[in-house]
């Protein structure tokens, strides 16, 4: 993707990339990115959730254009980070810091979603606009 990324950017990037004959997957490392590659698809119309018979995009984060396009199919799945749970542990971190508690560096989950298991108690949460 280009060093800048805007929707228009990363779409015209990954226009080049899906109009590849040995093309069969791609990924959008950030929202950005991966709405970038659902842009480039309204014309082109290779994406799709059959590997095989269609380019299978994967992307990263949780905002609503992403979480149409897994629940229609048009994209495979997608990572969403944890924003509830990181919420939680910054709170319990300050409070460390301010009792002059030493800290360490903090591992945060992230979920795979699809159209299988957006809707599930442990995913939906994670999933923001």
């Amino acid at each position: 993707m280009p060093t800048q990324t805007t929707v228009e950017l990363c779409a015209t990037v990954a226009s080049n990339i899906m109009n590849k004959a040995d093309t069969i997957a791609i990924f959008g490392s950030n929202q950005t990115a991966a709405e970038g590659i659902l842009t480039a698809n309204t014309n082109l119309s290779v994406l799709g959730d059959t590997p095989g018979e269609s380019i299978v995009a994967v992307g990263f984060d949780a905002g609503a254009t992403i979480k149409e396009a897994v629940r229609n199919g048009t994209m495979y799945g997608a990572i969403t980070q944890s924003p509830v749970e990181m919420g939680y542990l910054t709170v319990k971190t300050l409070c460390k810091i301010a009792q002059g508690e030493e800290v360490e560096d903090i591992s945060t989950d992230c979920y795979w979603y699809d159209a299988d298991n957006m809707d599930d108690e442990e995913i939906a949460p994670n999933l923001y606009d």
